[in-house]
């Protein structure tokens, strides 16, 4: 739960386990080059209020996670090489 920094790019994932919302000191989430279609299996999304990094480029993203707005300390994203269609209003 101490853990900061996590990288589980280039592992072929199709989904990211809800326990990594666990981990509540997460500054930087870095899930490139997978093969995540949506990130609805984090359910508790809401309580990463650490995240300042989420890079989820080059992935079969459709939309972002509704919680995205609700991470205070954000600061950067990373979404390109996806498939999402508009820009999610949560970002804005």
């Amino acid at each position: 739960q101490e853990l900061t920094y996590l990288d589980v790019s280039e592992n072929q994932l199709v989904k990211l386990p809800n326990e990594v919302c666990k981990l509540t000191k997460l500054t930087t989430l870095r899930a490139s080059m997978n093969k995540l279609e949506n990130m609805d299996s984090l359910v508790d999304f809401r309580e990463m209020q650490a995240l300042e990094e989420l890079i989820l480029d080059h992935n079969r993203l459709k939309v972002v996670h509704p919680a995205i707005g609700f991470l205070s300390v954000l600061k950067v994203i990373d979404l390109s090489y996806n498939q999402i269609v508009s820009p999610p209003k949560q970002i804005g």
